[in-house]
């Protein structure tokens, strides 16, 4: 767990952080999102004290973070940046490794570790002897998040982490991460300027501005708030068609097909695509509904009526 109270921080007279509280619990993912200049990166960085706040504390995992040896409380949080900050002489292995070998961890344990975020991260273990400079954007910030989870820490804290990296990766990796986080279920606070990876990756999304939180809702309670102007404009009109992002074909009521079905043109989509994406295809095909073929060749159909379905349960908060 995570926990702010009235943090401040203040550079001669701009204020960065503004009376912050904020609890992060266990196993939650909270994003915070904002312009440039609001204090996420400040906020984040204040957890692991790369910077010095002037008010207020901090507690990680129940214990104020003043009370530790800056080096001791560092190898208990994972951090993943921008530009991913791999060592440009070590193997990925040895980059990965870093961690562990600090705290002593056996050779075995070292490998076995590496071994399973590799197939975690959908990385070759071939790739385990290249140096940085061999691997593409996407790869090496793949290699970033490994690093970030090499000894198993129960924080993560995230700058940006897949901001580097072209549109397409970028949402490969979002995606990996988030199945990554569902499965060992880490506390995150995760730093984006991207609302619709704030959609996908968030339990919960922390809106900033002049160093204040705004906003602190449920990707899909920030639909129904009754918010600051500031936030408003800030999520835009647009929103709820953006939150389809978050949700996938298991999440809509969609029809099986018979052999009487009249449609018989099938969508190249499948069950992992986004409802967003559905939508798209839907307005594309000019009809009132498609058939999607998931991968085990099974055919359904989904309609409009089903979409619009699902943001009425997101609004009644009968899913999340």
């Amino acid at each position: 767990m995570i926990q702010l109270k009235q943090v401040s921080k203040r550079y001669g007279d701009i204020v960065a952080l503004d009376h912050i509280d904020l609890t992060v619990q266990d196993g939650e993912c909270v994003v915070l999102i904002g312009p440039s200049g609001c204090g996420k990166s400040t906020l984040l960085r204040s957890i692991n004290r790369l910077i010095d706040t002037d008010q207020g504390d901090i507690l990680v995992n129940g214990q104020n973070i003043s009370t530790y040896k800056a080096e001791d409380l560092r190898r208990q949080l994972g951090y993943c940046i921008q530009g991913v900050g791999l060592f440009p002489h070590l193997s990925v292995f040895d980059n990965i490794a870093i961690v562990p070998q600090l705290l002593k961890w056996d050779k075995v344990k070292i490998k076995d570790r590496i071994n399973t975020l590799m197939d975690l991260t959908g990385l070759p273990l071939s790739y385990l002897s290249k140096k940085p400079h061999e691997l593409s954007g996407g790869e090496a910030q793949r290699v970033g998040v490994c690093r970030a989870l090499a000894a198993d820490p129960s924080i993560l804290l995230m700058d940006e982490p897949f901001g580097a990296v072209d549109p397409m990766t970028r949402e490969q990796i979002q995606l990996a991460f988030r199945k990554i986080q569902r499965e060992l279920k880490k506390t995150v606070l995760f730093v984006t300027h991207d609302m619709e990876e704030a959609i996908l990756l968030a339990d919960r999304i922390a809106i900033m501005y002049k160093g204040k939180i705004l906003s602190l809702e449920t990707p899909g309670g920030l639909i129904n708030g009754k918010h600051d102007p500031f936030v408003n404009e800030f999520i835009g009109a647009d929103y709820p068609l953006r939150l389809l992002k978050r949700y996938t074909l298991a999440d809509l009521k969609v029809i099986n097909v018979d052999s009487k079905s009249q449609l018989n043109q099938v969508s190249y989509l499948n069950e992992f695509s986004t409802a967003k994406e559905i939508l798209s295809e839907i307005l594309k095909s000019g009809s009132q509904e498609i058939m999607i073929q998931k991968t085990d060749k099974t055919k359904v159909i989904v309609s409009y009526e089903a979409l619009i379905e699902l943001l009425q349960k997101v609004l009644n908060n009968e899913i999340v």
